[in-house]
């Protein structure tokens, strides 16, 4: 309408900045307790900081440039001691530092598919520093990274409720379900026919230079045949074979004794041929895991969640 004084001003027309894909937060299960890198901050000395999201504290309506638009705020811990910042959602990077991750998309494809435990992010060049299993550190891409896995590799498992857990499944793949909820890796088994192959086939080992040891060809074959214990057939029976050691994940097939092998193998098809028809699988101590040191850590930690799920210990 007008006034004595002329016609009304004109509002100035504020427009909605439409909504990015994604915009909507479930925190809870997106961005709680997940690892973050601080990225593009005005404060450039904060770029490149680790942090812990800790809450998301809403969203705020500015205008810009006659739009509105909306600016989402996660609470974040930083790390080394920084305290705790509100930052908004366009300067995190979500990051897996610290997870077990696939290689792909590499113009090295020889590495593509390889397994790697996942490093930090350098803010500054936006690649992570991934270790693989033979320990060689290569620059990559996040886009060259896919996530597999994130294990438990400071605390040890086999308290009261972890053990009463696994003896109250009903079957192992129950059980392995059990060790995977509490962010453990599965152990690897042999089956015995591969052994009782081994005992057949292999009965002398010369190495040059190795006393008594594994016969490479007969090494490799077995090698061939450890597979996760997921993949073990319905109603399995597993058996822990104890092995000399300075360590939990030891010796690898290569390093084990032939005449150790031998009377596995000797008594992998004696035990086949007692419990057939029932499938029967071997967990030697070497085989239980494989891949970059964080996945041998965590097998470590895991070591009682792994015999646990053995019908017998020989």
């Amino acid at each position: 309408g007008k006034d004595k004084d002329g016609p009304a001003l004109k509002k100035p027309r504020v427009e909605e900045e439409p909504l990015e894909p994604g915009d909507e937060v479930n925190f809870e299960q997106d961005w709680r307790g997940k690892q973050v890198c601080l990225v593009n901050l005005k404060a450039a000395g904060l770029n490149g900081t680790m942090g812990i999201v800790k809450e998301f504290m809403g969203t705020e309506e500015v205008i810009v440039d006659g739009k509105i638009k909306k600016i989402r705020r996660f609470l974040v811990a930083l790390k080394d001691g920084n305290g705790e910042k509100s930052i908004k959602f366009e300067n995190l990077f979500k990051v897996m530092t610290g997870s077990l991750v696939k290689l792909r998309g590499l113009d090295s494809t020889e590495l593509n598919d390889s397994v790697a435990e996942c490093g930090r992010l350098d803010a500054a060049t936006m690649r992570y520093d991934v270790v693989l299993s033979d320990g060689r550190h290569v620059k990559v891409k996040p886009s060259n990274v896919e996530f597999m896995a994130r294990y438990e590799s400071s605390e040890v498992a086999g308290d009261k409720a972890h053990i009463d857990r696994l003896r109250a499944a009903s079957s192992l793949r129950d059980q392995l379900t059990a060790i995977e909820d509490l962010q453990y890796p599965v152990p690897q088994l042999l089956p015995a026919s591969a052994l009782a192959e081994y005992a057949k086939k292999f009965p002398k080992s010369v190495v040059i230079g190795k006393s008594n040891a594994a016969n490479p060809k007969g090494a490799q074959a077995l090698g061939r045949e450890v597979a996760s214990a997921t993949l073990a057939s319905p109603g399995a029976r597993v058996i822990f074979a104890s092995m000399a050691r300075d360590r939990c994940v030891w010796p690898p097939l290569a390093e084990c004794r032939h005449d150790d092998l031998l009377r596995l193998g000797k008594f992998a098809d004696w035990v086949s041929k007692r419990c057939a028809p029932r499938p029967v699988y071997f967990l030697l101590p070497g085989i239980a895991a494989k891949g970059p040191a964080a996945t041998l850590t965590a097998a470590t930690c895991a070591w009682p969640l792994f015999v646990e799920v053995c019908h017998d210990v020989v």
